[in-house]
Order: C-alpha cells, then sequence, then structure tokens
C-alpha cells in the first residue's frame, strides 16, 4: 500500500526505570499490555518497528482525528 498512511496505536506506560548513561539514541522502559500481539500484529502487516510516544491519554482523540477527519487507516492491537 505505497503512499497510504497506516497506524497502529495502542497504550502503555512508562515505568521510570534508568537507563545506562552510555547507551547511544534515545531509549525508555514502558509496560505494554498484550506486547506479543502488538508486535505479532505490526510485524505481520509489513511494518517497521518505530515507534512515536507521548505522555498522556491520547489513543482515542487521535483514532477519532485519524480516521473521521483525516480518512487514515487505523489500527488497535490491544483492543
Amino acid at each position: 500500500m505505497a503512499g497510504q498512511l497506516r497506524f497502529y496505536l495502542g497504550t502503555g506506560e512508562f515505568t521510570g526505570e534508568a537507563i545506562p548513561e552510555d547507551f547511544f539514541g534515545c531509549a525508555g522502559v514502558a509496560k505494554i499490555d498484550k506486547l506479543q500481539d502488538v508486535m505479532l500484529q505490526i510485524c505481520r502487516g509489513g511494518q517497521r518497528h518505530h515507534v512515536s510516544v507521548t505522555t498522556g491519554q491520547v489513543m482515542e482523540p487521535l483514532v477519532d482525528a485519524f480516521t473521521n477527519y483525516l480518512g487514515y487507516q487505523v489500527t488497535c492491537p490491544q483492543r
């Protein structure tokens, strides 16, 4: 599906565990319910594993905006 935006949205929480100072790049530790199911669905869909995260409860407003206003394909594997 070249040229189309597709999104996988879900929820989780940062655990606050320390990241070694010599770690290269961006990192964080998070708890994500049904992570195995999420990864299987994303990988079987041929998607990359890159993510974007934010604090707060924003999944439902994003699902609404992405599907109803922007016409994007959205999948929520944790549901």
